[in-house]
């Protein structure tokens, strides 16, 4: 069975992914992204679709192996970019609340499965006394 946080990470990497291949892959939504984000640039649109990608590819592999140290480094990740995207304003607030709500699932579900593994630890050594 799947824990938590490799769910959430899971599900952000399928995000990611499909995230980045339906920019790069149907122009009209490249082109609403860029309106959107107010950037003049497909190849720039195109240019996060592929670090969507990138990023999603990796956060899949990162729940694959279960690699809770790089779990927390997408939190990090995810706090350094939150005042990057907030300082642009307008639709860029959008993408740092949505960084801010991914950082803090992850974070949420690292702790909560830290917290019932020592819970876990500490019913099983009182039942050997």
């Amino acid at each position: 069975m799947c824990s938590l946080s490799t769910s959430v990470i899971t599900l952000q990497g399928i995000f990611g992914l499909l995230n980045g291949a339906i920019s790069l892959l149907v122009p009209s939504v490249a082109a609403k992204n860029a309106a959107t984000l107010g950037v003049d640039s497909i190849p720039a649109i195109h240019a996060i679709g592929l670090g969507s990608i990138t990023i999603g590819a990796f956060y899949c592999v990162t729940a694959y192996r279960n690699d809770v140290p790089v779990m927390w480094m997408t939190v990090l990740g995810r706090v350094i970019a939150i005042p990057i995207f907030l300082k642009h304003g307008g639709p860029w607030a959008n993408v740092a609340a949505f960084e801010g709500v991914c950082g803090g699932l992850t974070a949420a579900a690292l702790v909560w499965e830290r917290w019932r593994g020592k819970k876990a630890a500490g019913k099983s050594e009182g039942k050997n006394h």
